[in-house]
């Protein structure tokens, strides 16, 4: 029956400033506690929900994003609970969650699924059909090549499919409609019976697909490759990494699926017959470059992001690159070409210097700027200081230190008094940088204070990191052998 299935998929976007919906079943917004209790983190109440209810849920929402866990709804808490993710639940009170993958419980009753498309996007969407079907077989095989499943390919239009890709708008066969661009991006059925709708794939049609990461876009292939998994009966994961994973991060350059997308689909239909050549994952575009503009970690996210002119790399804490975007996607209202960026350990906050300017970001909200540097460093003409190249946080006693690198030069930031601070001896800001941090080729492209407080500091295609010797039990840079990236090496 219709009523038993389960929709498995529906991303719910946050509405863009222009973006309209003009069919009759526009997505309405949600109170935080209808996401709590949409998401499966807090049962539904008539009236306001008891505050020890509520709070265990945010925790419990804030340990399954990777926040830190704190019971208060902070920005980096509201933003994720209403940012662009699926609409599936997270079976947060499920035993099966102590795993990474999860399984939904139903599963096809045979190994070799047909599948055939349907129609074809709308000539607004940059893909063709031929780029659809393309889309879909890579995506099919991926889940063929580790897995005891295998698929054909029936004719366009042929109802006797075991799964059906279709696109379209508004009420289009299904009792979940869709909302027009900007909400709903697509959605899929579990397996179920294996009759009627089980195992369907519904793109939305008003959206614009590509499958390049063109800015204002939707990625067609992430969404391919995640709508299978739910099709054959996989849940969410809680590796943030997996396609899996209930968040729509956006583009993803050489989308692939990672080890716990396929110890899921393995649990459910076993692992292949016959050994499948393994073939390396594309390098991201990334290992390519030299002398970045920018490198920080965010600590709420646990991501590095690296900057370089227009675009963004962002890895994980496993040092594997797991999405590039344009800078001005990621932080709306940001130039390129920055100079240097760092997290602010007081607020979470990200500050982007570019000349005598600078940018303030909370998530993908901009705060401030372009305001002058004169604004964040009230003295930085008299100490002469008018560019920032790169950023260091050094681990101190009671507060962390904030050091600003320009050239052979560096000063000490005072963040509460926005100065750049005096100090006790004769000699002021700047300092000669080599005097101090020893074993590191000045000037440096960008310093990095990454996880556990480690530093490392980038110039040209060298790393060094900055560790402390035994012997001498002095700080110096030591040059690092292999990348940085996992995601680049070998």
């Amino acid at each position: 029956m219709k009523e038993l299935l389960v929709l498995a998929l529906s991303f719910l976007v946050a509405f863009q400033k222009g973006h309209c919906n003009t069919t009759p079943n526009s997505v309405k917004k949600f109170t935080i506690n209808q996401y709590l209790t949409k998401y499966g983190y807090m049962a539904n109440y008539d009236g306001p929900p008891p505050p020890n209810k509520k709070r265990t849920a945010i925790e419990e929402f804030q340990r399954y994003a990777r926040l830190p866990v704190s019971g208060v709804l902070d920005e980096a808490t509201v933003a994720m609970l209403t940012g662009p993710r699926c609409g599936e639940s997270d079976s947060v009170n499920s035993a099966s969650r102590l795993k990474r993958y999860v399984k939904q419980g139903s599963t096809w009753k045979k190994m070799v699924l047909s599948w055939s498309v349907h129609g074809s996007p709308q000539p607004r969407a940059k893909i063709s059909s031929a780029t659809v079907k393309v889309t879909m077989t890579k995506s099919f095989k991926m889940w063929k090549d580790v897995s005891k499943l295998s698929f054909r390919r029936l004719a366009d239009n042929d109802n006797n499919a075991d799964i059906i890709v279709k696109f379209g708008v508004g009420r289009h066969g299904d009792p979940y409609a869709f909302d027009g661009r900007g909400g709903t991006l697509a959605h899929a059925f579990y397996p179920g019976s294996n009759t009627g709708l089980a195992g369907d794939i519904h793109f939305d049609d008003d959206e614009i697909w590509t499958i390049n990461g063109e800015e204002g876009t939707t990625d067609y292939t992430w969404t391919a490759l995640h709508e299978i998994g739910h099709a054959l009966g996989l849940r969410h994961s809680r590796e943030q990494d997996a396609v899996m994973w209930p968040w729509f991060t956006g583009y993803r350059p050489n989308t692939r699926l990672t080890q716990d997308d396929i110890n899921g689909i393995q649990d459910i239909y076993g692992k292949p017959t016959t050994t499948v050549p393994t073939t390396k994952r594309p390098k991201s575009a990334v290992c390519n470059e030299r002398n970045f503009d920018a490198i920080f970690y965010q600590s709420s996210t646990r991501n590095t992001y690296f900057l370089k002119g227009r675009y963004v790399w962002e890895m994980n804490e496993k040092r594997r690159i797991t999405k590039q975007e344009l800078i001005s996607t990621k932080w709306p209202g940001l130039e390129s070409d920055v100079d240097s960026a760092y997290e602010r350990k007081s607020d979470g906050d990200i500050i982007f210097f570019k000349g005598a300017r600078f940018w303030r970001f909370r998530g993908k909200r901009r705060i401030e700027g372009s305001s002058a540097l004169s604004r964040y460093i009230k003295n930085h003409r008299k100490v002469q200081l008018v560019k920032i190249d790169a950023v260091m946080i050094w681990k101190g006693g009671v507060v962390d230190l904030v050091y600003f690198f320009a050239g052979d030069k560096f000063w000490r930031y005072d963040e509460k008094n926005r100065k750049i601070m005096k100090t006790r001896r004769k000699s002021t800001y700047p300092k000669i940088s080599t005097r101090y941090w020893h074993g590191i080729p000045f000037p440096v492209d960008c310093i990095l204070t990454w996880k556990n407080d480690v530093t490392y500091f980038f110039w040209n295609k060298y790393i060094y990191k900055y560790k402390g010797d035994k012997l001498t039990r002095r700080y110096k840079g030591v040059r690092q052998k292999i990348h940085f990236i996992k995601s680049c090496r070998g």
